[in-house]
């Protein structure tokens, strides 16, 4: 009866002591680390070009827009209405950074029903414009004079129904691409024996 108890009391002593020391082993076992929270990526994209009238990529005050403007000095445009009031088909050439000078022609019949009257009207602008800046896209004024033939003079006293000249004031806004494709709005003031607002839009090409 005493070695059953001694037994049984060992047995007990046993198993407190391996709790014991399973209770000890893991309060001394080091919890993992909490997982860091990496920040979401940056994009370093930069944002898209926007489009336009100008090339995906092409900066329109860098350097090289403005080396593409100095290596086209000559341009050919076809004008509605502008200088000629109907239309002309124009050369200018770049004399400096600022400065082209040019010249047009024209030629249209023009018809009053009513009156029987037909003439056909040869008109030559002659011009400067004075641009704001070196940029492909940039304002300009336009100064100069036409000269008019009329081959039936003498209807009335506009400035188109007779022989002579008029004198020309404008300007507007001129936006060219780095293939040298141009186009120009504005408007021009035409001072002869009557006076003239005419709005103009001209496309054409450098070279």
């Amino acid at each position: 009866m005493r070695i059953s108890k001694y037994i049984n009391g060992s047995a007990f002593s046993v198993s407190v002591c391996l709790l014991l020391f399973a209770q000890t082993s893991n309060a001394q076992t080091p919890s993992p680390p909490p997982e860091s929270i990496q920040p979401p990526p940056v994009s370093t994209q930069p944002p898209p070009a926007q489009q336009g009238f100008e090339h995906e990529g092409y900066d329109n005050t860098s350097e090289e827009s403005q080396e593409a403007v100095i290596a086209r000095p000559n341009m050919i445009t076809l004008e509605f209405l502008g200088r000629s009031l109907v239309y002309s088909l124009d050369y200018d050439r770049r004399i400096s950074e600022h400065w082209a000078i040019g010249l047009g022609i024209s030629t249209w019949q023009a018809t009053v029903r009513w009156a029987n009257y037909q003439a056909s009207v040869t008109v030559i602008p002659i011009y400067a414009n004075y641009y704001f800046s070196e940029l492909p896209s940039r304002g300009f004024l336009t100064g100069g004079f036409d000269i008019i033939q009329n081959s039936n003079p003498g209807f009335d006293s506009s400035t188109f129904a007779s022989n002579g000249g008029a004198g020309l004031i404008g300007g507007g806004y001129e936006m060219r691409d780095p293939s040298g494709f141009t186009i120009r709005l504005g408007g021009d003031l035409i001072i002869g024996r009557s006076v003239l607002i005419n709005p103009s839009m001209s496309v054409g090409l450098a070279f």
